[in-house]
């Protein structure tokens, strides 16, 4: 899925005012299990380093908190009830308060500092102005299948990002796309779905005890050109997603300039040619004569510029149930120290 410097509890934030509607709920558990590979030389780059590899999430939700475990070594409670976030940190025992109206105001000012850069950006190079332009997609498919025990629908969603410089050399001058691509099997009616309607009921209220803090973000948001227009069309196309994703692959693209993202080589990408595969049609080549040479000199051409999926993260929803959790399991442990936050936040 790509950040701007906004929490991702705070993107959660935004979700659930957005989406919020009147439910029953109980309380529920779920793990999530996510593995990220990454193409080309950042693939390599990783495997070398020892990065990528799998993550395991475990989710609790009981009315209006929410508590996240990654890996067992942190966790992020979000409390709507009590309007604070619980940064928790298990290695060193040590935990973190920071209230709704804090990360809100964190939240603004990063938006701000980031519509400043962007101006800044602009006046020390007048002759040339990078713009941006964002589209959001839903398409429901009436493909269904059995995932983990859910009946799920298949939605394919494509975030595109057009980027074009501006020069005085030159009008427009398209530097290709930037591309978010999920792939994702959605079940209703399924116990974490219900819950998540019951934890997003408190969030109207939430943005009312901090409206100027989200209409001061918005407006700092609103200055880059296109992006308010793009949020309402978000929210249009994020309402055709129904349920909750049990399964999901996303996948980050770059196209290059003058071509039209292919989703199709997305998800049935062409396998490369082996070695051995190439030595096979050299010598193939050799033997027919003239049309080896032709061969040969096609092979020491350019090859033209084709899309590029440079990331790819898959999700899977597992052991989900309702269950009954203790109010303790979104309090800060005991025996844990509070670290407070740095002044100025």
């Amino acid at each position: 899925m790509p950040r701007s410097g906004i929490p991702a509890t705070l993107v959660a934030l935004g979700l659930a005012v957005g989406l919020a509607t009147p439910a029953q709920s109980q309380d529920v558990e779920y793990t999530t299990v996510t593995k990220v590979e990454l193409g080309g030389i950042l693939g390599a780059f990783a495997k070398l380093a020892g990065g990528g590899g799998e993550t395991t999430e475990k989710t609790y939700i009981k009315g209006a908190k929410m508590r996240t475990d990654l890996d067992k070594s942190s966790s992020t409670i979000l409390d709507f009830e009590a309007g604070r976030v619980i940064e928790i940190d298990h290695s060193a025992k040590t935990f973190t308060i920071l209230s709704f109206e804090q990360m809100l105001a964190a939240a603004e000012r990063a938006a701000g500092e980031a519509s400043a850069a962007a101006r800044e950006a602009r006046a020390e190079e007048p002759e040339g102005e990078v713009k941006f332009k964002y589209t959001m997609k839903v398409d429901p498919t009436n493909e269904r299948q059995k995932v983990n025990g859910y009946d799920a629908r298949r939605y394919f969603m494509t975030m595109e990002t057009d980027i074009t410089v501006e020069s005085e050399e030159q009008e427009e001058e398209q530097a290709g796309k930037l591309v978010i691509f999920a792939d994702m099997w959605n079940a209703t009616n399924v116990p974490a779905e219900q819950a998540m309607k019951g934890f997003q009921e408190k969030a109207p209220g939430l943005a009312r005890r901090s409206q100027k803090s989200m209409d001061n973000m918005a407006a700092a948001l609103a200055s880059n050109p296109g992006m308010q227009s793009a949020i309402e069309e978000s929210t249009r196309e994020a309402s055709k997603l129904e349920g909750f994703t049990v399964r999901g692959t996303t996948y980050v693209v770059m196209v290059p300039p003058e071509l039209q993202f292919d989703r199709e080589m997305v998800l049935s990408p062409k396998p490369k040619a082996s070695t051995g595969d190439a030595v096979k049609r050299g010598i193939g080549g050799m033997l027919r004569g003239r049309l080896g040479a032709e061969q040969k000199k096609e092979e020491e051409e350019e090859p033209a510029p084709e899309q590029m999926t440079f990331v790819k993260l898959f999700s899977e929803t597992k052991d989900m149930k309702s269950t009954n959790l203790s109010d303790a399991l979104f309090a800060p442990p005991s025996g844990y120290k509070e670290v407070p936050l740095p002044t100025g936040n």
